[in-house]
């Protein structure tokens, strides 16, 4: 069951709690940067599926981002996209001091996925090269620095500027204030002490082998001090009898694996290529934390890299803590492969305080009989298959035991480019909790499938599985890998295509999910349930008669904060009754004809109806949300977000840094004062923006026949263009108005591809009247007010146009003022 109707949740009650502070690139403030979203090109949506929130900033050269830092911090991670193949720059400035340079890369990601339309009945591959028939995926990587000499304080204006002459996406900055590094412990050996020598470049294998035996033999831990220390091939580790591993601390140790390759074995063992740790069967009681590790690892190797971050099995009592793990295959793989009888099988794992990141598969799989083992409070982003997941898998027959009682817990799982955030395979007695699943646009947030063989599927879970109080946030999709709808929740039953005499693979089985709840699901349905029948490959409903799915909630916002009035208002027209409440409010409108609704004080989140509704969102950081018919929707003072739906609507952000998007019609948006997003939708939109207005960012469709107006005492002659060409050639225009410092607007993708007679805003209107786009273009050309834009046409098409005051207007008929407005 999805219960649509429940209070906005508190997102600071889900996920992980960590060191660091996020900041949106599309949120800063912006020089000469574009934000890049779902209504952008089609190639820059499939970028910015990837990115948080859908949306991040084109840098061109010397363009920048600036946020204010909330907490103090000395160490910086920027999450990134330059174009395959191609290397960039960018510069970190505190207060306008430049504090250090980050070198950015396309060489540890890039992979290229089989477009399901040219492949309608195949298995999908990765590749390493783009083509005509193949999708872009992982477009994003992360860079990261620790700046020793350097601190950045509450209130600092960071700045992140591009200095490098290829264009850069920036989708996030994580600024954190890193610990010292931790000295070395008593009764441990370092593997300085055998020959390891940091940052030299050489290989620190034999070295690292030999301390871990020493330590073995004397039963003492092994530290690895500051420093990058390199590996030429992967590290095998048996430790029947335990140990600890220490770094100095993740920001202050990295292992670094050399190679490129995927790892090779022949009968004498291992070959070539490869890298990571191991730990073989027999080993546990193992302690490894406090350090960073990472690889050259470039390619998936049509899935048989063979390179994970840490794998093998860790027996009873093992931890895994404050480590970060990035570049590798799978980050954490657990299970035992070998053809070892009995198998040998990890038990009470805990995984906890770890940054999981940008790997070509899953960032945590507990395979292979693995059990009551548990992922908490970590950081998963970023990887290629499942966030998290538990197989109960038996490889090749070995007859491995179920995998039983693993949870994943208080994580915040996010931005996967092919998978789901979490995926449940079988097993029995799992629990899945407390979770932040965000942002996995290409699949789903939740999946519980029987969609591998070897596997034990459901079919042993007497003791049930649960999925219960997590907050699952822009996922889902129209279009998976292979084509299919994924809603935020997915339950799938899968069947083998090799051997069609088969149905299903397997049967969901005693699985709980409630208390869930669903915010911006970006697919048709927030909870996809489907059995793949072996007649013609027909969806149907799986079996849910061991299934209970109830109390889940599905919403289009989140906070930090909690409402405190949740209210549906019934049938009240705009001439019967005003409707007022008092702070954080839900309200709903059902079934209304017109409706006039006011939030007042607080942080309102208010949802309209079927007719013409009237909404103020008054102070307070509102959401509205108009649906149906042609809404009049105000957010007054704050940080607004307001959606028109369908219909002609009109939306005023009034102060405050507002969002507004119209929705299908044709809308009028006034974004009002401090800085303003503007998303028309489809439809002939009108933005109106007057002096002292701040900045707007205007992102709609081409051809539409959009118009721009603008308020009182501006004229055409008060109007500077800077024309700005992004990385695909599309050109979006800056636009200043003289004697208004700090006004400006901005026009994502004004000219697509160059092309500069078909325009995002094609008709422009001033008090004097309305010019057409190739009008303006003519008269700032001739007067020296438009920039960088080589092909101009100044075809004439003048209409006489007298405007009316924009500051008193607020109606898209402009012919009554403040209607409905309270």
């Amino acid at each position: 069951m999805v219960n649509i109707k429940t209070a906005v949740p508190n997102a600071s009650q889900y996920g992980a709690k960590l060191g660091y502070t996020t900041y949106e690139a599309e949120q800063s403030e912006l020089k000469n940067g574009v934000v890049k979203n779902a209504s952008s090109s089609e190639a820059e949506r499939a970028t910015a599926r990837e990115a948080s929130g859908q949306a991040y900033v084109d840098l061109p050269t010397n363009a920048s981002v600036s946020f204010i830092a909330q907490a103090d911090a000395n160490a910086v991670t920027i999450r990134y996209t330059v174009p395959d193949g191609e290397s960039g720059k960018v510069e970190v400035k505190v207060n306008n001091t430049v504090i250090g340079t980050l070198d950015l890369s396309s060489k540890s990601n890039w992979q290229y996925l089989d477009n399901y339309t040219y492949h309608p009945n195949d298995d999908i591959k990765v590749h390493d090269t783009p083509a005509a028939d193949r999708l872009a995926r992982f477009q994003f990587d992360e860079v990261s620095q620790l700046f020793k000499e350097a601190n950045i304080k509450v209130g600092d204006k960071v700045t992140i500027t591009n200095i490098d002459s290829t264009p850069v996406g920036i989708d996030l900055v994580d600024l954190e204030k890193a610990p010292d590094a931790i000295r070395q412990p008593e009764n441990s050996v370092s593997i300085t002490d055998f020959g390891a020598v940091a940052n030299d470049g050489s290989d620190d294998y034999q070295a690292f082998i030999a301390a871990i035996e020493s330590a073995k033999a004397s039963k003492k831990s092994v530290y690895i001090p500051e420093g990058q220390f390199d590996f030429s091939r992967p590290i095998s580790l048996y430790v029947p009898d335990g140990i600890k591993i220490t770094g100095a601390g993740q920001w202050h140790t990295k292992l670094h694996f050399l190679n490129t390759e995927a790892a090779k074995y022949d009968d004498k063992g291992y070959a070539s290529g490869g890298g990571g740790i191991s730990f073989e069967p027999g080993s546990k009681d193992i302690d490894l934390g406090n350090l960073s590790m990472d690889s050259n690892l470039n390619s998936r190797h049509d899935e048989k890299a063979n390179y994970k971050g840490i794998s093998g099995t860790l027996g009873t009592g093992s931890s895994i803590h404050d480590i970060k793990i990035e570049h590798f295959e799978a980050g954490v793989w657990i299970g035992d492969y070998s053809k070892n009888k009995p198998l040998n099988y990890t038990d009470g794992l805990t995984i906890s305080n770890a940054t999981i990141r940008n790997n070509f598969a899953d960032g945590v799989n507990f395979a292979q009989g693995t059990s009551n083992s548990t992922v908490i409070n970590s950081n998963i982003r970023g990887n290629g298959d499942d966030g998290l997941a538990t197989w109960s898998s038996h490889h090749e027959n070995t007859n491995a035991h179920v995998a039983e009682n693993n949870h994943f817990l208080n994580n915040t799982v996010e931005l996967g480019w092919r998978a789901a955030g979490i995926g449940i395979f079988g097993g029995k007695g799992h629990e899945v909790a407390n979770n932040l699943i965000k942002d996995n646009a290409n699949w789903g947030g939740v999946r519980l499938n029987t969609v591998f063989k070897n596997s034990h599927n459901f079919d042993f879970n007497d003791t049930g599985i649960s999925v219960h109080d997590n907050l699952l946030v822009n996922n889902g999709t129209n279009a998976d890998t292979y084509g299919r709808v994924k809603g935020s929740i997915d339950l799938e039953e899968g069947r083998d295509y090799a051997t069609p005499e088969k149905d299903i693979l397997g049967e969901l089985n005693n699985i709980k999910i409630e208390n869930n709840t669903i915010v911006n699901n970006l697919s048709d349905q927030e909870i996809t349930k489907t059995r793949n029948h072996k007649e013609g490959n027909i969806p149907e409903p799986v079996n849910e008669t061991t299934l209970t799915i109830e109390n889940n909630h599905s919403l289009s916002v989140a906070e930090n904060t909690s409402a405190k009035n949740v209210a549906e208002i019934d049938d009240h027209s705009l001439t019967q009754a005003a409707n007022h409440l008092g702070a954080d409010n839900i309200i709903t409108i059902t079934d209304s004809s017109h409706a006039l609704v006011s939030g007042g004080d607080g942080n309102d989140r208010i949802r309209g109806g079927l007719g013409n509704d009237t909404i103020n969102g008054d102070s307070g950081n509102d959401i509205i949300f108009g649906y149906d018919g042609n809404d009049r929707l105000n957010g007054g003072m704050g940080n607004d977000s307001i959606h028109g739906g369908n219909g002609n609507d009109t939306l005023w952000g009034e102060s405050g840094n507002d969002r507004l998007n119209g929705g299908d019609g044709n809308d009028v948006l006034f974004g009002g004062q401090g800085t303003d997003y503007l998303v028309g939708g489809k439809g002939a939109d009108t933005y109106v923006f007057s002096l002292g207005e701040g900045k707007d960012t205007i992102t709609d469709n081409v051809g539409e026949h959009n118009a721009l107006q603008f308020g009182q005492n501006i004229s055409v002659n008060d109007l500077h263009i800077d024309a700005i060409t992004d990385v695909r050639g599309n050109i979006d225009w800056k636009i200043t108005v003289k004697g208004s410092e700090g006004d400006s607007i901005t026009i994502n993708d004004q000219f697509v591809s160059g092309n500069t007679n078909n325009a995002v805003i094609d008709t422009f209107r001033f008090d004097e009247g309305t010019l057409s786009l190739q009008e303006l273009m003519g008269r700032l050309s001739g007067n020296d007010n438009i920039s960088n834009l080589s092909d101009v046409n100044t075809h004439t098409d003048r209409m006489s146009y007298s405007s009316v005051d924009t500051v008193d207007v607020h109606d898209d008929t402009a012919s009554t003022a403040n209607a409905g407005i309270i």
